[in-house]
Order: C-alpha cells, then structure tokens, then sequence
C-alpha cells in the first residue's frame, strides 16, 4: 500500500495516489498548450504557478494596485478545475484553461 503521508499533493492539499500521480520527468519532456484568457500559450513545464499564469495573461501590470483572481477549467483529473491562489501550482494539460481578472485594491 502507499503511504500517503508524503505523497504529492493537489492545491487543495489532498494527496496525489501514486496511481494517479503525473510522471514529472516524462512530463518534462513535453510542451503544454493552455489557453489564458481566450489566447494560446506554450508552457514547457508539467506545472504552471499563480504569477506565471498572471504574466501569460498581463505582462505589464494593468495598475500598480491590481491582484488577480485566477480560475482554471479542463485541467487533468488531479485538479480539474479550481482557482488558483498567490503561491500556488497546478499540474497543466494541453488545452487547459486559465481566466485571470485583474480587481483593484480598495
């Protein structure tokens, strides 16, 4: 049985089964094609993070006060969909999608 207690883990922080887990090295061989914001990007790593995402979809900041709210949809079966948070990861896929809203600070 695995023992789950360092097995990788989705952002929602529940463990990856090792059945279910992505193969990094073979994943890191490949190139991705997500979508942000209606527009293709080529991504070379099996994982994306929360400002590599903004950065696809912004590269220059809209304002010196803007965050971002980040949500995903068509992602592999260990996260599916979701939101993504300020340090965060997900694993990618090709054709996943990514909408990334800048909001102001009040």
């Amino acid at each position: 049985m695995f023992d789950m207690t360092n097995a990788p883990r989705t952002p929602t922080n529940t463990p990856i089964a090792q059945e279910d887990a992505v193969d990094m090295d073979t994943a890191r061989d490949k190139d991705f094609e997500v979508i942000v914001n209606t527009k293709k990007h080529r991504v070379e790593e099996p994982q994306i993070d929360f400002d590599s995402v903004v950065k696809l979809a912004y590269p220059t900041s809209p304002t010196p006060t803007s965050e971002y709210t980040v949500t995903y949809r068509h992602g592999p079966h260990q996260n599916p969909q979701g939101a993504l948070y300020p340090g965060q990861s997900v694993i990618v896929k090709n054709e996943m999608v990514f909408n990334v809203t800048p909001t102001n600070k009040s």
